[in-house]
Formats: structure tokens, C-alpha cells, sequence
């Protein structure tokens, strides 16, 4: 049976660090490639004798694959062996070493080994399939280890700051379903609102109804409130009093409700949009005015004014101004992943506005920044330092892909097909730039466009 072997040095690293993130809760959700498609079904925190459940996709279809893990030994590694799914053998090992530094140098490094032995599928195919498979695997290694060191850096910067208890709306979300295994990896504890009542390790509220579990909210030292109806889809007239009503009667709700535990919740963080600064060419930061004219400009000034109990009461709140978030999971990205593949993308309405955008995984690491943060307040743009042009996002995707990106879908076709939605967000330019995270510190570990889509596509 044929062995893969994927080795990495983490620098500032330890063995007993990189075992600790890999034993917390959330660590499996963060070592699975966004571009796999592969889903938890059931898991557990690794112990000897523990399995976990994954759903994953074999074309069209989908496969349970279940593993049990064995030989834990602290802080040196474990195994996972399969116990029935998609390979008539597999045997996955994990190994920690600690690298002791130069004779010049006081920083040591961690070595991480990820071994495994496997039969390929496929019976007489099995030479095909097993040069599929070892492609596959070093696609999704070498993101893996990319990932562990991205989430090990960001959150070692904080790491001797207590830990947090943090309540999340909109926790079956894109963002939040990235978000809270990254924050429970980094030792925090995570309350997720949920409108299903109270169940344990939940905050009960309804926002339409004005109800909130103020004694759930008290637990918290921070709120990130992510809720919100998704704007990606045709506005009719109903549609966009759902998209306003889902934003400002949600935040006004949980402002009040931050306002009334003033004493134990601190911080407050709200999804906003960058919308709301003017289409055109004109670069703009956070001292920017915020005039821009449309529906979802007005939705975001009415959204940040809806936290103003919060402000009251002195709560530190930090309104997230999200431009474009790059993920296959969700947003625009998905949506214009398929016609990518197919090479139909290509410029839209000649390609000249601007875009800004930004990676989802610096998206939950500019979160994780802001809940430490007491720099950052009020507006702080949620985006790339190197916002593009439409044309070039069209064109760098197409190249990431190596698929032709010159189809043009002209500006007629977006309003006849997608109405104002497809004006405010295919046709208007918003050209943002991130100052106030730069300047208390945050590191974008994907700033520039192919960075960013090479990482979240599995593409190296």
C-alpha cells in the first residue's frame, strides 16, 4: 500500500501547541478544505477509541466515511484509522515534533507530519484512481498545513489575553461556520443565538418577535451579530423589507439587549456593508462619508444606527463593513464558480468597476483582531488592501482556474436578468481600502487576488 508523507516546519511553534489545536473542538471543521465539500456529520474531541462522521461527495453522490482514533499519545500525535467508507484501507497519522532553534536564534519550530497509508479504490482502475488520489492528497496537505499556520499565528498574537465568551447570531451562516471553530481552536467558548428555544449552550431569541434571553446575552463578554436575510438573491418589494427588517430590527434588538448586561459584555461586533460609501473611482477609508445612494446604502445607515443603544450604554461597537467574501462555500463566489469552470466568466458590463472583496479567512481573523482589539471602533472596512478592478477578478479566476474568462455578460443583460440587485452589486463601483485595520495591526495573510483564490479554491 502506497504511503503519502506531507512534512511542514511552523516556525514560533511547539509540539504541545500544535497538539492542543488539534485536540480542541473545531479543529476538524478547520482541516477540511472549503473546495472539498466534505461535512461533519457527528464528531468528537480526539481521545483513544473516539470516531467521527464525515459526509463526502464521490460525483454526484455522497459517501459516509466513519474513523476511530487510537495511539493518542500527548504531545507527539495519533492516529485515525478508517472504519468503513470510500478507501478499502486508509490509516491516517498525525505527528508533532518539536525543532529547537539556531545556535543564533531564540524562536523554535514544531515539525508537522501528516502520514497516510492507503489502498486506492477502484479495483482493476486502482492504478488510475491512485494517481487521483495522490494528486488530491497533496492539494489538500499542503492547504491543511497553510491553514494550521495561518490560524496558529493569528492566534498566538493573543494568546496571553483571557479567554472569551462569545454569543454569535447567524451561526449556521457562511462566516459563522467558519468562525466558531476557529474561536473554540483558540480556547474560547462560543453561544450561539438560536430561535429554536433554549436549548443547552444556546442564547434564545427571536428577533421578529422582539424576544432575547437577556440572562444568555449576561454570559457573554462579547457579541458578534452576523445575522441577516442573504442579499444574493432577485429583490422584490417583500424580499427587500425582509433584507432591511432582518438587519435593523436584529441589531436593535441585541444592542438593547448589550445595553441592559452593559456591565459584563464588552464588546460588540455587527456585520455591515461596504455599500455604503459612493460608486466611483474615488479610493475610500474609514473617514470616508458614507453617501452612497441606493437601497443597500440606505439599509447600512439604518443598520449601524440601530446599535446605537450599545454606544449608550458605552459598549465598544465595531461595525464590520464587508466587501465581497471569497469562499466556494457561499456568496459570490460560489455563484460565479460554475459558469467560471464552464469559461463562461468574463468581464460584466465591460469589467471597469471597481471591486472590493476579501477573503473569508481573513474575514474570522479580522473578527477574532476586533474582539481583542480595543483600537478598533466604529466603522472598520472588512476588506482586501487591494481592491480590483471586475475585468481583472474575471480574469485572475479564470487563470486560477485555467479556464478562458472573456465571455462578457453586458450591463442590459445584468438589470433585465437581476433587476436593482444586480445593479447595486454587479454594476455599481465601490473601491475600499481597510486603514483602520491596518493600523491597529491586523495582518491580511491573503491580500493580494490570487493569494486569496489559489487558498480558498485548493489550487496551488
Amino acid at each position: 500500500m502506497p504511503t503519502y508523507l506531507h512534512t511542514s516546519i511552523l516556525p514560533g511553534a511547539s509540539a504541545a501547541e500544535l497538539f492542543a489545536w488539534h485536540l480542541a473542538p473545531g479543529a476538524l471543521e478547520r482541516l477540511l478544505p472549503p473546495a472539498a465539500g466534505v461535512q461533519v456529520v457527528r464528531g468528537a474531541p480526539v481521545s483513544e477509541g473516539s470516531e467521527v462522521e464525515l459526509s463526502v461527495p464521490i460525483g454526484p453522490f455522497r459517501r459516509r466515511w466513519l474513523a476511530r482514533h487510537r495511539a493518542v499519545q500527548t504531545p507527539t500525535g495519533f492516529i485515525d484509522d478508517q472504519v468503513s467508507g470510500p478507501f478499502p484501507k486508509w490509516s491516517h497519522e498525525h505527528r508533532f515534533a518539536d525543532i529547537e532553534g539556531a545556535a543564533d536564534s531564540n524562536t523554535n519550530s514544531a515539525q508537522l507530519t501528516d502520514a497516510v497509508t492507503y489502498e486506492p479504490p477502484g479495483g482493476f482502475l486502482a492504478n488510475i484512481v491512485g494517481a487521483v488520489v495522490a494528486r488530491d492528497l497533496r492539494h489538500t496537505f499542503t492547504w491543511r498545513h497553510e491553514r494550521t499556520r495561518r490560524d496558529l499565528e493569528r492566534q498566538r498574537l493573543f494568546r496571553d489575553q483571557p479567554r472569551l465568551t462569545v454569543g454569535i447570531t447567524g451561526a449556521t451562516g457562511l462566516v459563522a461556520g467558519e468562525l466558531i471553530p476557529f474561536l473554540t481552536t483558540a480556547g474560547h467558548t462560543v453561544l450561539p443565538f438560536s430561535r429554536r428555544g433554549g436549548s443547552p449552550g444556546t442564547i434564545s431569541w427571536d428577533p421578529l418577535r422582539g424576544r432575547i434571553d437577556d440572562a444568555g446575552v449576561g454570559q457573554c463578554d462579547a457579541i458578534v451579530h452576523l445575522a441577516g436575510a442573504s442579499v444574493a438573491k432577485r429583490w422584490t418589494a417583500a424580499y427587500k423589507a425582509e433584507i432591511r427588517d432582518s438587519r435593523i430590527a436584529g441589531t436593535r434588538l441585541v444592542a438593547e439587549a448589550v445595553a441592559r448586561q452593559a456591565g459584563r459584555v464588552k464588546t460588540l461586533i455587527i456585520a455591515s456593508g461596504a455599500n455604503v460609501y459612493p460608486s466611483g473611482d474615488t479610493e475610500c477609508d474609514e473617514e470616508s462619508p458614507g453617501t452612497g445612494v441606493g437601497f443597500l446604502p440606505d439599509v447600512v445607515r439604518a443598520w449601524e444606527a440601530a446599535a446605537e443603544p450599545a454606544r449608550q450604554a458605552g459598549i465598544r461597537v465595531v461595525h464590520l463593513r464587508i466587501g465581497m467574501v471569497l469562499s466556494p462555500k457561499g456568496g459570490g463566489l460560489a455563484q460565479l464558480l460554475t459558469p467560471a469552470k464552464l469559461g463562461l466568466g468574463g468581464p460584466v458590463a465591460g469589467g471597469e468597476q471597481w471591486l472590493s472583496w476579501i477573503d473569508l479567512d481573513d474575514l474570522v481573523g479580522l473578527i477574532h483582531h476586533s474582539l481583542h482589539e480595543s483600537r478598533l471602533s466604529g466603522p472598520v472596512n472588512a476588506v482586501s488592501p487591494e481592491p480590483v478592478r471586475q475585468g481583472h477578478f474575471a480574469e485572475v479566476l479564470g487563470r486560477v482556474l485555467a479556464r478562458p474568462a472573456f465571455a462578457p455578460f453586458p450591463a442590459f443583460a445584468v438589470r433585465t436578468l437581476l433587476g436593482q440587485m444586480g445593479e447595486e452589486l454587479l454594476l455599481s463601483s465601490i473601491r475600499v481600502v481597510p486603514r483602520s485595520a491596518t493600523q491597529a495591526g491586523f495582518v491580511f495573510r491573503s491580500p493580494d487576488l490570487p493569494t486569496a483564490l489559489r487558498f480558498q479554491l485548493q489550487r496551488e
